[in-house]
């Protein structure tokens, strides 16, 4: 009697589920790496000042109320869809920042927010690659970090030292020279300076934020001018 072939045996659900997880774990693998170390390239000078005012006016708003998370993802909205930065670089450049902001807020002396220095220093050297461009990014990031300073100590300090800190670090990190931008960074001080004296007041309201939101704007729409200037140079 003729003995039947026998059947193949069918692989395990096992092995095809642990296939498919490994498939996509090369996938993944290889679309973060891509994503972090590809030759991407794209024009940082180049935004919506409209839509950069009111995300910062947002970002203003989970910084003082204390939404880290919230800041984060209002950080990858602007570095995705101003900044052109592919979704992994946005993720990770969008922690570094609210990383800093957060380690600064929790600071009460100079010491304590130089420990938000290092993920600046990460953050402006990978705007810098993507960027291209040619400042120093642990200079930028000392200068940012300086009118952060400059801010929470503006008593001390006064207006004109905050709008000439800000004019600085605006102007470092696009190298324009910083007088340039003073109109720039004029009108986000007067928005800063809105919510401060706002809220030692006693609350800032909705009517309040929407002046902050439009000064932004306005300084925003300054800075665009002025790069496109530099543009055509």
């Amino acid at each position: 009697m003729q003995e039947e072939t026998p059947k193949p045996i069918k692989k395990s659900r096992k092995v095809q589920i642990l296939k498919v997880i490994l498939t996509l774990f090369l996938l993944l693998t290889t679309w973060v790496l891509v994503d972090l170390f590809g030759p991407w390239s794209t024009n940082l000078r180049k935004f919506d000042p409209i839509v950069i005012g009111k995300l910062e006016t947002k970002m203003w708003r989970a910084y003082y109320d204390k939404k880290a998370l919230q800041l984060y993802w209002l950080l990858v909205e602007m570095l995705r869809t101003q900044n052109n930065l592919p979704f992994w670089q946005a993720n990770l450049n969008a922690y570094r920042a609210a990383k800093a902001a957060f380690v600064f807020k929790k600071g009460q002396k100079r010491s304590d927010y130089e420990q938000a220095i290092p993920y600046l220093i990460d953050y402006f050297n990978a705007l810098n690659k993507i960027g291209n461009l040619k400042n120093d990014a642990t200079l930028t990031a000392k200068l940012e970090l300086e009118w952060w300073i400059v801010h929470r100590e503006r008593k001390t300090y006064g207006e004109e030292a905050l709008v000439n800190a800000i004019a600085a670090t605006t102007g470092q990190f696009y190298k324009v020279e910083p007088n340039l931008l003073k109109d720039y960074a004029s009108a986000r001080t007067i928005a800063m300076l809105q919510r401060d004296v706002k809220q030692e007041a006693g609350k800032v309201t909705e009517e309040d934020w929407k002046y902050i939101e439009q000064k932004l704007i306005e300084a925003y729409s300054s800075l665009a001018k002025e790069l496109n200037k530099e543009e055509i140079k």
